[in-house]
């Protein structure tokens, strides 16, 4: 599959998937991820550009490399997963990149809503995580529904709203 960006020149420009994939998953791992983390980051945002949402896709690379160069995100986080009821989980990212934590949060929530019929996992001291479509499909692929949000700024008001309030 190829990857095409927003036209800046009236003329496409393609790329293999799998070649970006691997150029970026080597970004991550020479900012210090682990090689599994970095292709996971990878898979997500190559992900996301084949969905066509290149706004959290692999333009967000210098980002994210920001995030770990300056501390901010931690590159080799110690994720911890605590069950605090039967069908909840708490996911602490250790300031791992979103990338990282995320895909390991639905997990653990797929892995619960097989044993219980739902699955929640809340997760803390993580960052963005490129899109939700991503870990919705990962619940999709293993038969489950899926809801994930983040926060965020205020964005979109409610039906009838005066203002911003989602």
């Amino acid at each position: 599959m190829a990857i095409s960006g927003p036209e800046t020149s009236g003329k496409a420009q393609y790329y293999e998937a799998a070649k970006i994939e691997a150029l970026t998953a080597g970004m991550f791992a020479a900012a210090g991820l682990p090689h599994e983390d970095a292709r996971q980051a990878a898979n997500i945002l190559v992900a996301a550009d084949l969905r066509g949402v290149w706004s959290h896709g692999v333009a967000r690379v210098p980002m994210y490399l920001a995030r770990v160069r300056n501390g901010t995100a931690n590159a080799t986080p110690n994720i911890r997963i605590q069950r605090v009821m039967a069908a909840a989980a708490l996911v602490d990212g250790d300031n791992g990149l979103g990338l990282v934590v995320a895909p390991k949060a639905m997990a653990e929530a797929i892995d619960i809503a097989k044993a219980f019929g739902i699955g929640i996992a809340g997760v803390k001291r993580s960052g963005h995580f490129a899109t939700t479509a991503y870990y919705t499909g990962m619940a999709t692929a293993a038969g489950c529904m899926g809801f994930v949000y983040t926060n965020a700024s205020k964005a979109l008001p409610p039906w009838g709203a005066q203002g911003k309030l989602l």
